[in-house]
């Protein structure tokens, strides 16, 4: 939402709706960027608390608390159990958009990855500061 012109604003309304989460989770832009720096996390970071804080960094620039830090192993782990025991779930979200998955690294794992940066690229501090 803009201000009107003639009346001053020192500050501009966040205005988040459901629709802009529901596209940031789905459109296969926002995905593949997932995917993306999941696949650099997964490299760069030898630990899950490496790799959530590469994300974090690369987002938020920021590590998260450890409040966030609990809510997102949490995630992960329950990411990673389902991926593991549907492959071809996983398979089919690593392959969402033009460019092509890391053949290296392990599709549950990186599907659970996926899903850890599009949670963090859609929370309200990423969107709006």
């Amino acid at each position: 939402n803009a201000p009107v012109r003639e009346i001053s604003c020192v500050r501009r309304e966040l205005t988040n709706t459901p629709l802009q989460a529901f596209v940031m989770m789905n459109d296969p832009q926002f995905v593949e960027a997932s995917r993306k720096l999941a696949q650099r996390a997964m490299k760069e970071g030898q630990t899950n608390t490496e790799r959530i804080n590469i994300i974090a960094t690369s987002l938020l620039a920021r590590s998260v608390s450890n409040d966030e830090l609990k809510v997102i192993q949490h995630t992960y782990d329950r990411a990673k159990e389902k991926f593991t025991s549907e492959p071809e779930t996983a398979e089919k979200l690593i392959h969402v958009g033009d460019s092509k998955p890391d053949p290296s690294l392990p599709a549950p794992e990186l599907a659970a990855w996926t899903i850890i940066a599009n949670q963090i690229l859609n929370m309200d501090e990423t969107l709006n500061k």
